[in-house]
């Protein structure tokens, strides 16, 4: 059985789409459980009204906690051998679980993964999706995540888990982006990634949602904390893709200080745009030992510097954001 964990806040004119798209998958022995994270809108009540006709449908009402909070509640009930997770304003192809799951018969095999259909503000469908089925060793799939080379994507809402991949593993409810807080442990759970040539997954952007908000907070900042748990992880159990990490925290900092700057409250953080520049500068020059192959790439990494130097304020008026 896979139990499909369905975060639900504040979605009510959504949420009948969503739940409506794992109903009506082609493989039929799911557990839905949707987790009503405090809404304050009817979100719960059509949860409720929709389980009425369908046993599958188990609603869980919490208060408001956030999304990670409540995949970690869904997880805690879920029955299943098998986790998904979908977002309650997102919905999937009819066939989404019935293909990943035929990848579990390969025994190596512990998570599998399909592309993602983005619907961007303008309506504008971009797909994201491998051009070839592939699988992934555990270090394989950890290179690929830190390379950025986009198989492996950072969400976990094109994915099918093994369930026990969650028996030491949940949701860090201190952090935003906490998908890609998690993956990185779910790899090093894992035996294997089979990745689909397909995408199943819809991802609709939708103005003033947590992905598109544009004010900064102390979860935004918190994700170092995390990134810094995965330095260790490397260092100790997989020295030989210490290098690839490098990439990823530098990649990651460098992001972070640009999405500070991007934030209307950037003069309110401080502290933690300091820290953040500092960080940067150290993880350009170390990135820097590892590079052997062509100036060009030392040279688009020396650009990494340029908002460490100038900082938010200095940064945004000379690119013209300010």
């Amino acid at each position: 059985m896979v139990s499909v964990i369905i975060s639900v806040y504040n979605v009510a004119p959504y949420i009948e789409k969503c739940i409506h798209s794992i109903q009506n998958q082609t493989y039929s022995d799911l557990e839905i459980i949707a987790v009503d994270d405090g809404s304050t809108d009817e979100s719960g009540e059509l949860c409720e009204r929709l389980a009425e006709s369908d046993h599958r449908i188990v609603v869980i009402h919490k208060e408001n906690g956030g999304n990670s909070s409540a995949r970690n509640a869904g997880v805690a009930a879920a029955n299943g051998d098998f986790v998904a997770f979908v977002d309650g304003d997102d919905y999937i192809e009819k066939d989404m679980y019935e293909t990943l799951l035929q990848e579990f018969d390969n025994p190596k095999v512990s998570i599998a993964a399909g592309g993602i259909i983005t619907t961007t503000l303008e309506g504008k469908d971009v797909i994201t999706v491998s051009k070839e089925k592939k699988y992934f060793t555990r270090e394989e799939a950890l290179v690929d995540f830190f390379d950025s080379r986009g198989t492996v994507l950072p969400t976990v809402c094109n994915k099918l888990f093994l369930k026990e991949l969650f028996e030491a593993n949940r949701f860090s409810n201190d952090i935003i982006h906490e998908d890609t807080g998690l993956m990185p442990r779910l790899l090093d759970s894992s035996e294997g990634v089979a990745i689909c040539n397909r995408a199943f997954y819809h991802y609709v952007k939708r103005k003033n949602s947590a992905s598109t908000s544009r004010l900064y907070n102390m979860r935004s900042y918190r994700f170092m904390n995390t990134v810094a748990e995965y330095r260790k992880m490397c260092q100790e159990k997989y020295p030989e893709l210490f290098c690839y990490y490098v990439k990823y925290e530098t990649t990651t900092t460098y992001e972070m200080l640009l999405n500070l700057a991007g934030c209307s409250n950037y003069r309110d953080f401080r502290k933690q745009e300091n820290h953040l520049r500092r960080r940067l500068v150290v993880l350009v020059f170390e990135e820097l030992k590892y590079i052997k192959t062509p100036a060009n790439q030392s040279a688009n990494l020396i650009n990494f510097l340029i908002p460490a130097i100038l900082g938010c304020s200095l940064y945004n008026k000379l690119t013209g954001k300010q």
